[in-house]
């Protein structure tokens, strides 16, 4: 008979679960959920998901300044977790901010350059939303492998834009 140990490891009875319930051991694995084949490559053993906060990418600096006729703004991003990474920028204005890349993959320690330039136009809040996630070693494709589900982490890049006085007093 299989057991289930939870404490001690003397106990021949089904052990206790600390609500007082037993616990019945499975003899096999339970069965696939409703509409997923038995077979099916999504029942075989995964290793588990990273959690939000093993993931880590940082930003520097950790905001943008431009004036109203434009400019261009370099920033570095750096994986500081243990897991390689896919990431995807976000623009919240993408007719005035150029960005690159705006997908990529950064290994765990690594760091590259992000580029944002903007075009001469209105002044308004704009923002880059960095989104980032766990990436599989033999992914390729950037936006493929960002489209996998997964862990999504999320980090905010201000863009200022400020007026300039042409004629300082």
């Amino acid at each position: 008979m299989l057991g289930l140990r939870t404490g001690s490891m003397s106990s021949s009875q089904p052990s206790t679960s600390s609500h007082g319930s037993s616990l019945v051991p499975f003899p096999h694995p339970p069965p696939p959920p409703h509409g997923v084949a038995a077979n099916s490559s999504n029942n075989l053993p995964r290793e588990p998901s990273p959690s939000l906060s093993s993931l880590e990418l940082k930003l520097f600096p950790p905001l943008a300044e431009f004036i109203g006729f434009g400019g261009a703004s370099k920033h570095v991003i750096t994986n500081c977790g243990s897991h390689r990474l896919v990431f995807k920028v976000k623009c919240s204005n993408n007719a005035l901010f150029k960005v690159a890349p705006v997908y990529s993959f950064l290994d765990p320690g690594m760091s590259m350059d992000l580029q944002v330039v903007r075009l001469e136009g209105p002044i308004r809040k704009d923002k880059l939303l960095i989104m980032f996630k766990e990436a599989k070693i033999g992914e390729r494709d950037a936006r493929i492998a960002f489209e996998a589900e997964g862990v999504t982490g999320k980090t905010i890049l201000p863009l200022i834009t400020r007026e300039i006085d042409e004629y300082p007093p």
